[in-house]
């Protein structure tokens, strides 16, 4: 059923190529951790294959799944990763098991924010880190988006090898139809290989048998080509892990190249793009029909992991009751030990209560020693303070008497004080108030004296103003007549040049009708300084700066 809550989710048909998602560089980004891809179909060895990176600095993730039926080391899954990729198969209506062997899948929209809080989770660690899981295989250009800077290491296994591990591990799907394991297979490589062309700079395919045969030489690629920090792997590899029977597999390839030639052809495209040279099985006849034998094939695995988990389960139930009866017998042996050594507890803890009754005894006896001296020093301290306090208050006699003595002197010293201070306030009082008196006079004389002399000011001030009033007013009549003397003089000036010029006019006019010459030059220059003269002495006589000329009409 398709999760309602994901309307974005949807499915391609197999062999139409999904649309390219733009991957950058892990240069063209700001400085982020290493991070690795393993990726590989279901029983493809990739469980091994983690573990390697997993012991070489590559952190695969703090929840792992653990181990389980095919998987006794332990997946070394991250479970965040399986959870989200189960939550988008189901989201799309596949199963969370991821075996599909059809169609191309979209990651759900609605769970790229947790996808992308996984990932900052990672990278935010600061140091290089990775996952694995099978079902990364059907969202690869989706995480390739996600996470630009991780290199991929695509995984595969013989298509034979994978289907008879699934049905080893008795997959409910793969028992319904023993073929669906074999579809699974060629649909998720096909993803692998078209994944590994498109992006060959960030991807290294590697068939299963060259990483178990070289593991040094995958991870010393990983470190050459794409500059991963990887430490050497470590030895983990454990040929009984892989299962199946080896004897068959000439039989089962065969049977897959009979009945799925295609399957086969794109083995052989794997193994070329991972140049493997890991030895093929041999040849082998089928003397059943193709798709019997399949089934037949898978029917007999299955018996024999029927077969063998009986008798893993004969042997643990073997092993469980050897257990049940040695821990019983350890149980008792264990109890006889407690009671042994409760006994030998309670015998020690009665001596050592002996000895603490024998020190408390010795003890309180040197107590009883210490007390009777004490007390004798007590006695004899005794008398000493009855002799001390018999001298204390003999003295204490003596002090009284002299403080009697004492308080009557100051009796008699504090009377004569007292007349003296009463004679010596009464004279003060005399005094102060005579001074008080005298000083009263001299005030009134200075404030008289005072008011005299502020009279005597005020009358010279008003002297002083009137006298200013009356020269003020003189040198105003003074200016007002040297001014009308001026004016007069100016107006004199100016009648007398008028009278000139009204000469001269007078002059010309005549010489013109009467034909006479006009004055020499010289007799009219002479005429003008002296014009001239009297001008600057009427000017110099007023005490005025002598006046512009004015041009009038005709002189030169």
């Amino acid at each position: 059923m398709v999760d309602e809550s994901f309307p974005s989710c949807r499915s391609s048909p197999s062999g139409v190529e999904p649309p390219a998602i733009a991957g950058a560089s892990p240069r063209s980004l700001h400085w982020l951790p290493p991070a690795l891809a393993i990726a590989g179909m279901h029983r493809s060895g990739t469980s091994y294959v983690a573990s390697l990176f997993d012991g070489a600095g590559i952190k695969l993730g703090e929840r792992q799944l653990g181990v389980g039926h095919g998987n006794a080391r332990g997946h070394f899954e991250d479970l965040d990763f399986l959870e989200l990729h189960q939550r988008a198969l189901r989201s799309c209506g596949f199963h969370g098991d991821g075996i599909v062997p059809e169609g191309r899948i979209t990651f759900p929209m609605g769970l790229e924010a947790r996808a992308g809080e996984i990932v900052a989770a990672r990278r935010a660690a600061g140091l290089p880190w990775g996952w694995k899981d099978p079902r990364t295989l059907l969202f690869l250009d989706f995480w390739a988006d996600q996470v630009p800077e991780a290199i991929w290491l695509m995984v595969f296994r013989s298509p034979w090898e994978v289907a008879d591990s699934l049905y080893r591990r008795l997959d409910e799907a793969c028992i319904t139809d023993p073929l669906l394991a074999l579809r699974a297979w060629e649909h998720a490589n096909r993803i692998l290989l078209d994944f590994a062309r498109r992006r060959p700079e960030r991807c290294l395919v590697r068939e299963l048998g060259q990483v178990i045969a070289d593991p040094a030489g995958t991870f010393a690629v990983l470190r050459e080509r794409f500059g991963l920090p990887l430490a050497d792997p470590p030895p983990r590899f454990e040929a009984e892990l892989l299962g199946g029977d080896a004897a068959a597999r000439g039989a089962q390839a065969s049977i897959v190249r009979a009945l799925l030639p295609e399957v086969d052809a794109l083995y052989g495209e794997l193994r070329d793009v991972a140049e493997s040279r890991i030895p093929l099985p041999t040849p082998w006849r089928a003397t059943a029909e193709p798709v019997a034998a399949v089934a037949i094939w898978a029917r007999a695995s299955r018996e024999r992991t029927i077969a063998a988990t009986a008798q893993e389960q004969a042997v643990g139930a073997a092993r469980t009751a050897a257990e049940c009866l040695l821990a019983e017998e350890q149980a008792r042996s264990a109890e006889s030990e407690r009671l042994l050594a409760e006994e030998r507890a309670r015998s020690a803890e009665s001596e050592r209560q002996l000895a603490e009754e024998r020190a408390r005894s010795a003890e309180s006896e040197r107590q009883l020693a210490g007390e009777r001296a004490r007390s004798a020093e007590s006695e004899r301290l005794l008398a000493e303070e009855r002799a001390r306090t018999a001298e204390s208050e003999r003295q204490l006699a003596e002090e009284r008497a002299r403080t009697a003595d004492s308080q009557r002197q100051l009796a008699e010293e504090q009377a004569l004080a007292a007349t003296v201070i009463f004679a010596v306030r009464a004279e003060g009082q005399g005094l102060l108030t005579a001074e008080r008196d005298a000083g009263e006079r001299r005030l009134v004389a200075e404030r008289e004296a005072r008011e005299i002399e502020l009279a005597a000011a005020r009358a010279e001030t008003a002297a002083v103003q009137s006298s200013l009033d009356v020269n003020l007013r003189q040198l105003g009549e003074r200016d007002a007549e040297q001014v009308a003397t001026i004016g007069r003089h100016l107006a004199a000036i100016e009648s007398l040049v008028a009278e000139i010029n009204r000469l001269k006019q007078s002059i010309e006019d005549s010489a013109a009708e009467s034909l006479m010459p006009l004055p020499k030059p010289h007799t009219l220059a002479k005429l003008r300084r002296e014009a001239s003269r009297v001008v600057r002495q009427l000017t110099e006589t007023a005490g005025v700066p002598p006046l512009q000329k004015r041009p009038t009409r005709g002189s030169p």
